[in-house]
C-alpha cells in the first residue's frame, strides 16, 4: 500500500511539475502577481500606463510645436517691433527656399526665416520639409499670430 501511494505521489508531483511549465500557467501566474501588484499600489495599472504614455507623446508633441514656433513669432515680433510689413507681392507663396542663389521677394517675414534657417538646422528641416499642414507660414495663420503677438508689442 505505500508503494502505491509513493507511486501515486510521484505520478502527481510529476503532473504538477509538468504544469508549472506550461504557458498557460506561466501567464496566469504572471497576471495574478501584476494583479496584486497594482491592488497594492506597488504597479500602475494598464490603463494608467497607457494614459501615462499618451501623456508623454503629447507633452512631446506640444514642445516640437513649440518649437518650431518659436523662430516664427521672434520673427514676427521683429518685423512688429521695426515696422516692417511681413508679405511682399509673392507673400502667398508656400516653400521658403535655403538655397543662397534662390532670387524670390517673398516679403520680409519669409526673409528673415529664410537667413535665419542657414544657421539652425532644425528650422531648416521644417521650412524645406514636404509637411505643410505645420510650417505656421500662411498668411492667415501669420494674421493671427500678429493679433496674439500685439499685447506683447
Amino acid at each position: 500500500m505505500l508503494k502505491y501511494h509513493l507511486k501515486l505521489y510521484f505520478n502527481v508531483f510529476q503532473v504538477f511539475q509538468n504544469h508549472c511549465k506550461l504557458e498557460y500557467h506561466i501567464n496566469a501566474t504572471l497576471d495574478a502577481e501584476h494583479f496584486i501588484n497594482v491592488l497594492e499600489k506597488k504597479e500602475k495599472s494598464i490603463i494608467e500606463q497607457l494614459d501615462s504614455d499618451r501623456f508623454l507623446l503629447y507633452w512631446q508633441l506640444l514642445k516640437l510645436m513649440r518649437k518650431r514656433l518659436v523662430p516664427i513669432i521672434e520673427c514676427i515680433l521683429l518685423c512688429g517691433r521695426q515696422e516692417l510689413a511681413l508679405r511682399g507681392h509673392r507673400g502667398e507663396k508656400r516653400n521658403i527656399l535655403i538655397d543662397e542663389n534662390a532670387i524670390q521677394n517673398a516679403g520680409n517675414f519669409r526673409a528673415i526665416l529664410q537667413v535665419r534657417a542657414k544657421g539652425d538646422i532644425f528650422l531648416q528641416n521644417v521650412l524645406e520639409g514636404t509637411d505643410t499642414n505645420i510650417k505656421y507660414l500662411s498668411p492667415g495663420i501669420q494674421n493671427q499670430l500678429v493679433n496674439i503677438c500685439n499685447d506683447i508689442i
